[in-house]
């Protein structure tokens, strides 16, 4: 018996439309409805898609994974609910029909009408979770299309007021506060989702600045700031009635108010080290090496090959420049007044 020659030059995308009219005209997702419907239950809930724009290849990427895990399921006898969902609401939504509106500011959003904002980002909602319902299709996810939960119907915040009163009913819901990510141009903060998907974390420099006490010789408030350029504005520094508050002096006679807990975790290193313009010599370094090499005779060339590498006599320099500041804090630096009395403090503050 010959063996049939597969075709190289299939046409994929026409294979796949012929599955998918295969499917449509035998109702085969029907079918496997009905086949499981005895079937233990195995529910899944669709994480929602927010509907605002047409889907990406990184949403048909996730949808393809999950409708691999509901094909599974079912293949072993499971009665699956099989709905989709759409996010309906955050800043993703409002941005998009600002830059329709060419609104720049909240204040157009009010002279344009709230209602009238609210109800242009529904529409948008509903034209592209349409959209996606097609683009889904076409992907071949199963779903009960027809049965989509919106995150902005009426059932789905009723449901989430009813489960927040319930919260307050049994004293389980408080009035707080909490640091958050914030548009300054939407005025509001910004969800987990949105950070993830619409900002990156990056780092910023920060700078140590003394404040000279006026009348008291070489006394000195310090302060970390992330935003120096507003140094030349500030005209008050502010204590943590909360906090204990040393009072510390290093070998060039300075002294410094700093909060206890620096001297625990080093936050302090850097202006220590600036103030002394304290550096490590590189014979210092030598001096270590030969000494691990003394006491290692058998693993002399290998401890010559690890710190030949950069990025090792780095990580020694460092290690001695902490031990360094140890020592420093520990022997050379004196904590005159460890409890120090937050009225001292205020003194100190008002003579700046």
């Amino acid at each position: 018996m010959s063996i049939k020659k597969e075709n190289s030059k299939a046409d994929f995308i026409s294979i796949e439309h012929d599955i998918l009219d295969f499917w449509e005209k035998n109702d085969i997702f029907q079918k496997l409805i009905k086949q499981n419907s005895k079937g233990k239950k195995w529910s899944f809930l669709d994480g929602p898609i927010t509907a605002n724009n047409p889907m990406g290849v990184h949403h048909a990427w996730g949808r393809t994974l999950k409708d691999v895990y509901q094909r599974y399921k079912a293949m072993n006898g499971y009665q699956l609910r099989y709905q989709n969902g759409f996010d309906c609401q955050g800043l993703w939504v409002e941005v998009e029909v600002e830059k329709e509106l060419g609104i720049k500011s909240k204040k157009e959003i009010e002279d344009l009408g709230i209602e009238k904002f609210v109800n242009l980002c529904k529409k948008r909602v509903q034209k592209y979770s349409e959209v996606q319902t097609e683009q889904s299709k076409r992907l071949g996810y199963w779903m009960d299309w027809d049965n989509s939960y919106y995150t902005m119907s009426d059932d789905n915040n009723y449901a989430i007021w009813s489960f927040l009163k319930k919260l307050f009913e049994e004293d389980k819901i408080y009035r707080g506060t909490d640091v958050v990510p914030w548009s300054g141009r939407s005025g509001t903060s910004y969800s987990q989702m949105e950070i993830i998907e619409g900002r990156k974390l990056t780092v910023h420099k920060g700078v140590f600045v003394k404040f000279p006490l006026k009348d008291y010789k070489n006394e000195n408030l310090l302060i970390w700031t992330t935003t120096p350029w507003t140094l030349s504005s500030n005209i008050a520094v502010a204590i943590n009635t909360k906090l204990n508050y040393a009072k510390i002096s290093i070998p060039d006679g300075s002294i410094y108010y700093v909060a206890e807990n620096n001297l625990k975790w080093f936050l302090i290193r850097k202006v220590i080290i600036q103030d002394l313009k304290f550096e490590i010599e590189n014979n210092e370094i030598e001096i270590f090496i030969a000494n691990a090499i003394e006491n290692n005779q058998d693993q002399k060339t290998e401890i010559e090959r690890f710190y030949k590498k950069k990025s090792n006599r780095n990580k020694l320099l460092d290690d001695l420049l902490d031990s360094k500041i140890l020592d420093l804090l520990k022997e050379n630096s004196k904590v005159v007044e460890k409890d120090m009395q937050t009225s001292d403090l205020h003194h100190h503050h008002n003579h700046q």
